[in-house]
């Protein structure tokens, strides 16, 4: 969570300011930030969207590659990869959203 308050901070945004872009209590995105909740995937996705960045970027900053192919090992290419991630992050998210 450190690299989510980092970026916050950067983005000048207080807790208060995300809490109301994404629907949650700042108190809820103090707890996360400050590792006494477990964040959903959907928390993550929409901080990182509220702060202007799009899943691919928030995660590749969480989880830097060393190095980069174009073929997954379980044989599925980049692109193809990326739409499904892409869909399931979505998904999440609505899920979130609706709950």
């Amino acid at each position: 969570m450190q690299l989510l308050a980092r970026l916050m901070r950067l983005s000048g945004m207080s807790t208060r300011v995300i809490g109301e872009k994404i629907g949650v209590r700042s108190s809820a995105i103090s707890k996360i930030l400050n590792g006494y909740t477990r964040p959903h995937a959907w928390h993550l996705v929409a901080i990182a969207a509220a702060i202007g960045l799009t899943p691919r970027e928030f995660f590749s900053r969480a989880y830097p590659a060393e190095k980069q192919t174009d073929t997954h090992p379980l044989g599925r290419n980049s692109a193809e990869l990326e739409r499904m991630v892409e869909a399931a992050v979505r998904r999440s998210l609505l899920q979130g959203l609706g709950s």
